[in-house]
C-alpha cells in the first residue's frame, strides 16, 4: 500500500468509519470503546453488511505497537455465520520505503449449516478480493490529504 503504516493503522482503527471505507459494510455502530492497560483499544461494534443488510456484532481490538487490528464475531450475533475471526497486520516495507506498507489479512470464517453450499462457494470466491480491494485506494487518499494539510516548511516572518 502506498501509505505509511501509521496511516493504514489509523484507518483500520476508525471502526465507526468502516461504512465509509469498506464497500460491503453498510452501517457500523460502536457501542463501547475502551483503552486497555497494554495501550491497545478494544471496541464492541455492530454492523450491517452486504446488499442484504445482514446484522452481526464483533469485538475489534487495535494494538498499534504490534501493527495489528483483530476482529472476532460475537457468539450468536449472526444466523449465517458460526465463526469469523482474524486480523489485519501492517508493517513498513523493508528498505527505504518509509511511506509504503505491507498489509496482511488473515481470516477464519465458518458459515452456519443453514447456508447453502453454492452461496458459501460464491462468497469465498469473491470475499477476499472485496475484503481487501478498498484498503489501498482509501489509505492512499487519506495519506495524500494529510500531506496537503501539513505545512511545507518553516514560515518566514
Amino acid at each position: 500500500v502506498n501509505a505509511p503504516p501509521s496511516v493504514v493503522l489509523s484507518c483500520l482503527s476508525r471502526f465507526e468509519d468502516y461504512a465509509q471505507m469498506i464497500p460491503v459494510i453498510r452501517q457500523a455502530n460502536v457501542h463501547s470503546r475502551q483503552s486497555l492497560i497494554d495501550g491497545s483499544v478494544m471496541a464492541k461494534v455492530s454492523f450491517k453488511i452486504s446488499k442484504f443488510w445482514l446484522s452481526l456484532s464483533a469485538t475489534l481490538m487495535c494494538d498499534a505497537d504490534a501493527g495489528i487490528v483483530r476482529f472476532d464475531l460475537e457468539q450468536g450475533s449472526s444466523r449465517f455465520l458460526q465463526e469469523s475471526s482474524g486480523f489485519w497486520q501492517v508493517e513498513q516495507l523493508p528498505g527505504e520505503h518509509t511511506v509504503r506498507s505491507r498489509v496482511w489479512l488473515r481470516a477464519c470464517i465458518r458459515s452456519s449449516s443453514i447456508v447453502p453450499a453454492w452461496i458459501v462457494d460464491y462468497a469465498a470466491e469473491r470475499a477476499l478480493r472485496r475484503a481487501t480491494s478498498w484498503l489501498g485506494t482509501y489509505t492512499v487518499r487519506v495519506s495524500q490529504e494529510l500531506q496537503v494539510q501539513q505545512p511545507l516548511g518553516p514560515s518566514i516572518a
